[in-house]
């Protein structure tokens, strides 16, 4: 399976699907959440096993960030273009290169500004320097950019004042 992870990562085989988040009082779609999926019809279909197996195979945060590379590239199919909630785990999160230099090169592929994206970072990992964590916190949203917890309570829940 490890193979079959690979060739998904670099040949941009994963599968994106967008989940409508609605609001209640309205039943507007007021953003989308870019969900990522295996190679259809394969045992890396499901997020659980593909996650699995990234973490078994150290590939976590390759899978990560092609993860939020497929959601920004395919974002213009969702019309019109509202928020998007994107996951990211806290490594890549305080990675500044990463965010400030491809994101923002993916941003602008994409015509999308910061305003439009909300990183939900994930407790699927620890969030282990909360020094760095918290400088990209500021300089983020300071950015313009969202941020949001995901799945808090699930793994981790290390977060602190």
């Amino acid at each position: 399976m490890e193979v079959l992870l690979r060739r998904a990562v670099k040949q941009r085989e994963l599968e994106l699907n967008y989940q409508p988040i609605v609001d209640l009082g309205s039943g507007d779609i007021f953003a989308y959440e870019a969900l990522t999926r295996g190679p259809a019809n394969t045992a890396l279909e499901s997020p659980a096993t593909l996650f699995a197996i990234a973490d078994e195979v150290d590939l976590t945060v390759e899978l990560d960030r092609a993860c939020f590379r497929g959601a920004l590239r395919s974002a213009l199919t969702l019309e019109p273009v509202h928020r998007l909630f994107v996951n990211l785990l806290p490594m890549s999160f305080y990675d500044a290169s990463f965010i400030e230099v491809e994101v923002g090169n993916l941003l602008a592929a994409a015509g999308l500004t910061p305003a439009n994206i909300v990183f939900e970072i994930t407790e699927r990992l620890a969030i282990e320097n909360f020094a760095s964590f918290k400088r990209s916190l500021a300089a983020y949203t300071a950015m313009g950019f969202g941020v949001a917890i995901d799945d808090v309570g699930t793994r981790h829940s290390n977060l602190e004042t």
